[in-house]
């Protein structure tokens, strides 16, 4: 399919699975017979550090394996200063933001400007982080739970990349509350 269409898009992300594992990803978007295909082109693991040369090296090789170099029409990535360089000064193409990755830097910029919500922030992953690292607590939870007939639910985890993760770990605890705050008073 790659081979008869004259445009693609590219979205790319990298990430460390942990402490010494880095990957990229580069899916590419284009529209064929009519129809808008998406498919995932590699996910590779990238062993140097992130600078904008060695990212659009990696980059590079990929699209030159399927061919698309000269068909790129944008490559959407966050916005990373490193990605950025590999794209706009390496490989010569247009960046264009991710807008989930602006809106959660907007977001996250808006959070930290109150000083009352990043104390409940605070609080609430506290909470969370002795749920997920104390078994007798987790356990506890699921006791009152199951004796108040309401779902096993899981207390849920923020994480600084995705603004709405901490809505969701809020309202988890909202959700929860009664048995929560039942087995947080049972323990010491």
């Amino acid at each position: 399919m790659l081979e008869n269409v004259n445009d693609v898009s590219i979205t790319t992300d990298m990430w460390t699975s942990d402490s010494t594992r880095s990957y990229i990803t580069v899916t590419c978007h284009f529209i064929f017979n009519d129809c808008l295909y998406s498919p995932v082109l590699a996910t590779e693991e990238v062993k140097e550090c992130h600078t904008g040369e060695n990212i659009a090296s990696a980059l590079s090789n990929i699209f030159n394996e399927w061919n698309i170099s000269n068909k790129i029409v944008t490559i959407v990535s966050d916005n990373g200063a490193n990605i950025k360089h590999a794209i706009n000064d390496h490989l010569l193409k247009y960046h264009h933001p991710c807008v989930a990755h602006t809106l959660n830097l907007s977001v996250n910029e808006s959070i930290n400007q109150n000083t009352e919500f990043l104390r409940v922030l605070k609080i609430c992953r506290a909470i969370v982080g002795h749920f997920k690292h104390s078994n007798l607590a987790t356990e506890k939870l699921k006791e009152f739970q199951k004796q108040m007939g309401l779902p096993e639910l899981k207390v849920k985890q923020d994480v600084s990349t995705r603004w709405n993760s901490s809505l969701n770990m809020i309202e988890r605890l909202i959700q929860i509350k009664n048995p929560l705050y039942a087995a947080m008073s049972s323990l010491r």
